[in-house]
């Protein structure tokens, strides 16, 4: 999964020009959700929010091709009205690229120049010339990021959730948020490789406000149950023989997310 691994920190490096392009022009929401983006897999491409244009109405989409490694500007009848290349260049000078679109669509720049208020990992290559990584790694990322969208909002619609999948840039995990009751939830989604886990994972995690969760004593023959530490959930590492078993991965989370919401039941009756 080494190049996988690759592919997800160039995107999520690349994914900061939309965060920063939500935070700038949209309004803020308390759970950051303004900020984050949806993968659309027919398309290859990442979105961000619909925008306006104040003076003119013009209506848009921000939008990263991934395969083509271009920023564009969609227009609302899905035509690209302005294209930024992304590579042989540097992030910093892509920044100063974007901001002169802006200002020449007559949107006020300053709030798009201002850092973001949470920080990423430095990447190797984050102060050098960005080059793409190969097509076939690039379709590789969208067909796990692609089964994870597919068995996320399955999830979402067998628990009747009004979570939507998005991508949260931060951490740049592809999740949903079950509410389960008014205290307490599952947090579902996939993960990048991390300190959890050294190969991107699935996960599901009980969220309550307040106290720690507790998870009882849970079995599964699939995957693995983290109980100590920081992190405490069920994780299921994305291998490639996983990629094509999107099923299993459905079925794993859909046992584990009924397994946490019975035991969010139990202890919200005791």
């Amino acid at each position: 999964m080494k190049n996988y691994i690759q592919c997800d920190q160039y995107l999520h490096q690349l994914t900061q020009l939309l965060a920063r392009t939500n935070k700038a022009f949209q309004r803020a929401r308390p759970d950051d959700s303004h900020t984050n983006v949806f993968f659309e897999p027919l398309s290859n491409r990442l979105y961000g929010r619909r925008m306006m244009i104040p003076d003119s109405g013009f209506q848009f989409y921000p939008a990263i091709d991934i395969i083509k490694s271009q920023f564009l500007i969609i227009d609302r009848h899905g035509k690209t009205s302005e294209s930024v290349p992304l590579t042989e260049k540097s992030f910093e000078e892509t920044l100063l690229e974007l901001a002169a679109l802006w200002r020449k669509m007559g949107l006020d720049t300053l709030p798009f120049e201002q850092p973001l208020h949470y920080n990423i990992p430095v990447y190797p290559f984050a102060n050098e010339v960005l080059t793409s990584p190969s097509k076939e790694d690039l379709e590789t990322w969208l067909k796990l990021r692609s089964i994870a969208n597919e068995t996320l909002g399955a999830l979402e619609s067998s628990f009747l959730a009004e979570s939507k999948v998005r991508i949260w840039p931060h951490h740049f995990d592809t999740g949903i948020y079950l509410q389960v009751t008014d205290d307490a939830g599952i947090g579902a989604g996939l993960a990048m490789a991390d300190g959890v886990c050294e190969t991107p994972y699935f996960y599901l995690s009980g969220q309550q406000t307040k106290g720690d969760f507790d998870y009882g004593t849970p079995e599964s023959k699939t995957g693995e149950w983290r109980l100590e530490g920081d992190w405490k959930g069920a994780l299921l590492p994305a291998t490639k023989e996983l990629m094509f078993h999107s099923r299993d991965v459905y079925n794993w989370l859909n046992n584990t997310a009924i397994y946490i919401r019975n035991r969010i039941l139990v202890q919200s009756n005791e």
